[in-house]
């Protein structure tokens, strides 16, 4: 399966985060806190990774880069509707 290439690609260090910037973050929710973080994080994809899938005509780093560019439109993690989970694509 596709999803499978992709996560045995990000596990055999295909794909490394090379520098972040992170810090706490809290965002409070009519009674509770919502505990997260702001910043940016910047990742590094590696290796060839040009296997070309039987499903499809995309390499295994095409289908990783649709999907850090999906993450714009969608969101990432927890209560992303609320407005949590932004992602800005560099």
């Amino acid at each position: 399966m596709q999803g499978e290439l992709i996560e045995q690609y990000i596990e055999n260090d295909g794909m490394i985060i090379s520098d972040y910037a992170l810090r706490p973050h809290q965002v409070c929710f009519a009674n509770h806190p919502q505990r997260g973080f702001v910043g940016s994080c910047s990742y590094d994809v590696r290796g060839s990774g040009e296997r070309v899938t039987k499903e499809g005509s995309l390499t295994v780093r095409q289908q990783v880069l649709m999907l850090a560019r999906l993450a714009f439109y969608c969101g990432v993690g927890y209560k992303t509707a609320m407005g949590l989970g932004q992602v800005r694509f560099k």
